[in-house]
């Protein structure tokens, strides 16, 4: 049976002195169209959050704990603030007054803006020295002194989820922010955040019925995003009662949504906003320095602003490491007919986002098995 194609036309009779309007994409089609920042990328002009300086701006720069794992004794900050230009150093306990739950996160509130009582990985932020002059800052974090004792670490994920780990965190507050995150509760007394089982047919018939069965076990190490502009937030008082913050986020609405709620305030009054990114990958979701550059410039009412060095970005977010277990049942022909898969995800002393990662490596391995995050 032919086809055959036909064409009909229809005439639109417009008002006296209305012009039809053209559908946006027509006209499109086969031509190349230029991006609408193109030339401001290349000509230097095209805003990015790491190039704003405001009047009155203060520079901060992070005292971070040279332990993996440790309750904290004391800070010094004697010897920081004696340095010429040093407007105020920040710790958690000056945090904790103007915010007395000073938590956050986006599957637990279990991230404390500047470490409390204990530190839980090398590298975690202990204090923040502001000056006018970024070097003066960085002077000054060097000076500051902290006293712990040390806690056993543990680093490798499997090694976590044993009975006998070291606990990281005596208990986990579920944040409740996402909807298919809202059942988390995280298991007490261990370093579990989320584990989750997925089951599809019969495993042990699909091993009855198979060939040749091999079992294997893969790890594969941390990844850091790596955005050439680095993570960078500035903050600035907007009148008495108000918070603007200007920070490289890709997720700008929970940004104001979680400092809000760290502050008791209501939305509206705190703005965020961005410009253009300079890469980010997922790395740059959620809360980074927001609720520290927050914290600072509430305490000292003056612009602040904090930018990461490259070093720094590996301290903050990584994307997980993970040990795999995989039992593989094959027939003659090489088709897979069972697979059992159980993965250990290793989240770091924060969860983040990361039950979520745990998750859905879950929904995706299309076999029974299971995952957890360590």
């Amino acid at each position: 049976m032919a086809s055959r194609y036909t064409e009909s036309t229809a005439k639109v009779i417009e008002p006296p002195g209305k012009t039809r309007r053209k559908s946006p994409g027509s006209g499109q089609v086969k031509r190349s169209v230029r991006r609408l920042e193109s030339r401001a990328k290349v000509d230097g002009s095209a805003e990015y959050i790491h190039n704003l300086i405001l009047p009155g701006m203060l520079y901060g720069k992070i005292a971070r704990s040279s332990i993996p794992h440790g309750k904290i004794l004391s800070i010094d900050v004697t010897a920081a603030l004696a340095v010429e230009g040093v407007h105020a150093v920040i710790t958690g306990e000056d945090v904790r007054r103007l915010i007395p739950d000073p938590y956050y996160g986006p599957a637990f509130h279990d991230q404390p803006i500047l470490a409390l009582e204990k530190v839980r990985y090398a590298g975690e932020p202990v204090a923040v020295a502001l000056a006018s002059d970024p070097h003066v800052a960085e002077e000054a974090a060097d000076l500051i002194s902290v006293e712990y004792e040390p806690l056993e670490p543990v680093f490798d994920e499997v090694a976590a989820a044993k009975a006998d780990a070291p606990i990281v965190h005596d208990k986990l507050r579920p944040a409740a922010t996402f909807a298919d995150l809202k059942y988390l509760q995280g298991q007490s007394g261990t370093n579990v955040a989320l584990s989750a089982h997925v089951r599809r047919g019969d495993l042990e018939k699909g091993f009855r019925e198979s060939d040749h069965i091999f079992e294997d076990t893969f790890r594969n190490g941390k990844v850091i995003h790596a955005p050439l502009e680095p993570y960078v937030t500035v903050a600035e008082m907007a009148g008495a009662n108000g918070l603007t913050i200007h920070t490289a986020s890709q997720s700008p609405s929970f940004v104001r949504s979680e400092v809000s709620r760290l502050l008791g305030w209501p939305e509206n009054r705190v703005r965020v906003r961005t410009a253009f990114l300079g890469g980010g990958f997922g790395g740059k979701l959620y809360i980074k320095l927001e609720a520290l550059v927050a914290a600072c410039t509430l305490l000292v009412r003056k612009p602040v602003r904090i930018a990461l060095t490259m070093e720094e970005q590996f301290y903050t977010i990584t994307k997980h490491g993970a040990t795999v277990r995989l039992k593989t049942g094959v027939n003659k022909d090489g088709r897979i007919v069972a697979r059992e898969a159980e993965t250990w995800w290793n989240g770091g002393a924060y969860a983040d986002i990361g039950p979520r990662v745990a998750q859905k490596s879950g929904f995706t391995s299309d076999c029974e098995g299971s995952v957890s995050l360590r």
